[in-house]
């Protein structure tokens, strides 16, 4: 028999933050892998090279995307049937991935001249493998998501980092370049493969079911239009920039991006889990659902709204001192781009309720309207030749414009006022904005870049921010508090 046991009982909110404990455990030591790669391969490899992961990745996403019909998501929120739906699912990923990378081998030529990159041929095959072994793995994902059986996903999402690791840092010291990047993940994602499956205890049978298919069809087109949207409105600047950019000068713009989500791409992975599960299993329930929001919603900020601004004030020495001089023209951007982060900080979670309600075409809808507003910039920028960097600010700031409107159509959903966004997100704004006057007197002390060494600065301007935001938030934050950290001491105690 394929799928999952049943989730153990319990309390929805335990239920989440029991999954978010073990997707917080598991990304920190992913972040942990992650980082030390990092460090390696950007002071052993040049912009260049991280141009050619970054148009070799977009590419990736958007093959990955076409794949994304809905089916994943349906597993996770419907509850008949599972057997022959999951059965059906993976019939139709594995054919969709088989298609999709077979498109992309045949697409190199035509690649290769548009980005003028003949290294990008390899990485496309590499590429196309990683697609076929994502999506074929997405049933077995999703049976474990479902039953929040977050323990196995983040303990076997752990070991493939550490393994891709490995491998990067051996290719980077080798002299491999740009395969330092592009390979590391799909050679980890090879070997944990047949792991995931005997994890879900699923057994592909080549069945395939069209009618119990087609009724996630009006949830899953909604689905699908709107994760290839969302890779619009979230790659659209690389698709365009790694053509008309300079090659360093687009790998500087990709390695601030990435820099400035790095804190989000880690550890906000270990929410979004449990939340889409958690929330499908209460959409018909709206006030418990209401309930629920508001305490993610608060949670959420209180962690990830500080780490953006402590990156904005931070950056410089920060980026240089860790990854190396050759990336002190990326600070700008990464401090663009971290203060264009507080908005998913704020509403990251936004797609898994809408998905979890059946709103799917809403979110397209506002999808849409992002891909509108980057486009507009985007041809903006290329056409009166404006800089990265002018580029990359005038994005940050049309994007959390757009982000803002996506959190202003989930509070009208429901049912949500000024006042509740208020006590969601009041305490922490407040908190940060103490710690950030913290950090301005100890400038004006003299406690700066130029005058003392990188570490010193780093350490002590980060302790100074820290305490004194905690300090704050401990006593703004009750709700927060009250909830997280007797539940966090009784995590440690066990």
């Amino acid at each position: 028999m394929s799928g999952a046991p049943p989730p153990a009982p319990g309390t929805l909110t335990r239920r989440v933050f029991a999954g978010g404990a073990w997707g917080l455990v598991g990304t920190l030591g992913q972040a942990g892998a992650g980082v030390a790669a990092a460090l390696v391969t950007a002071r052993l490899l040049s912009p260049e090279d991280f141009a050619v992961a970054a148009i070799a990745g977009v590419l990736a996403d958007l093959a990955g995307r076409l794949g994304h019909v809905g089916l994943v998501e349906s597993l996770i929120k419907e509850r008949e049937e599972i057997e022959t739906l999951a059965q059906s699912a993976f019939v139709a990923l594995a054919g969709l991935g088989a298609l999709l990378a077979s498109a992309l081998v045949a697409a190199i030529p035509l690649l290769t001249r548009f980005y003028d990159e003949p290294r990008l041929a390899g990485a496309v095959l590499v590429v196309a493998l990683s697609l076929f072994l994502g999506l074929a793995n997405g049933v077995p994902r999703a049976l474990l998501q479902r039953s929040l059986r977050l323990k196995e996903i983040n303990v076997l999402q752990t070991a493939q980092r550490f393994v891709a690791a490995a491998f990067a840092i051996a290719l980077a010291l080798s002299g491999a370049g740009f395969w330092a990047l592009v390979l590391p993940g799909t050679l980890a994602q090879l070997l944990a493969t047949p792991v995931l499956f005997r994890l879900a205890r699923f057994r592909p049978r080549l069945r395939f079911a069209w009618e119990r298919v087609r009724r996630t069809l009006p949830f899953g087109a909604g689905v699908f239009g709107s994760r290839l949207l969302s890779f619009l409105g979230d790659d659209l600047d690389y698709v365009v920039l790694g053509r008309y950019l300079p090659r360093d000068v687009f790998g500087q713009y990709y390695f601030a991006f990435t820099r400035a989500r790095v804190p989000y791409a880690f550890l906000g992975a270990a929410a979004q889990d449990p939340l889409f599960a958690a929330f499908s299993e209460v959409g018909a329930d709206r006030p418990r659902l209401v309930r629920a929001v508001s305490r993610v919603a608060s949670v959420h900020f209180a962690i990830f709204g500080p780490l953006f601004f402590f990156l904005f004030l931070l950056a410089d020495p920060l980026i240089p001192f860790l990854f190396g001089p050759q990336w002190s023209p990326s600070v700008p951007l990464c401090r663009a781009f971290a203060l264009m982060n507080l908005l998913p900080a704020a509403g990251g979670f936004t797609g898994s309720v809408l998905f979890a309600l059946g709103r799917s075409w809403l979110m397209f809808g506002l999808n849409v309207l992002r891909v509108a507003a980057v486009a507009a910039v985007l041809a903006w920028g290329v056409t009166s030749g404006r800089s990265a960097f002018e580029i990359g600010v005038a994005l940050a700031a049309v994007t959390a414009l757009v982000l803002s409107v996506h959190l202003v159509w989930l509070f009208r959903i429901l049912g949500a006022g000024v006042g509740d966004a208020r006590r969601m997100y009041g305490p922490t704004l407040l908190a940060a904005g103490i710690a950030t006057a913290a950090f301005a007197a100890l400038r004006l002390l003299g406690w700066s870049p130029s005058s003392l060494p990188a570490p010193a600065y780093l350490l002590g301007a980060g302790a100074v921010l820290g305490l004194a935001y905690l300090v704050a938030a401990r006593f703004l934050n009750r709700p927060v508090a009250d909830e997280v950290l007797p539940w966090l001491k009784e995590r440690i105690g066990r």
